[in-house]
């Protein structure tokens, strides 16, 4: 992280500080490590779970919390096409 930080400062880039997180991937390992990263003296947080370009992944690399958020998000729809139908 103070590689990435001395360019960003070299090439005039800033970071927003609030908005970075971090993920580890724990696909065999059981234990729950917190691990402490730093970016301009401040710590990141250790998320379970992140959004990437729209997809939910977890620390396993599974899509079930996708899947259940696309399946939400879809029966909301659903719903409010239902009942936009029912007035017409």
């Amino acid at each position: 992280m103070s590689k990435i930080t001395a360019s960003s400062r070299n090439n005039k880039i800033t970071f927003n500080e609030d908005k970075p997180k971090f993920m580890i991937s724990r696909r065999k390992i059981k234990e729950n490590k917190k691990i402490n990263i730093y970016l301009n003296n401040k710590p990141l947080q250790q998320v379970s779970t992140m959004n990437y370009l729209g997809i939910l992944i977890d620390s396993k690399f599974n899509f079930r919390e996708n899947i259940s958020y696309a399946a939400e998000r879809s029966s909301k729809l659903i719903h409010s096409i239902s009942k936009s139908a029912k007035l017409t």
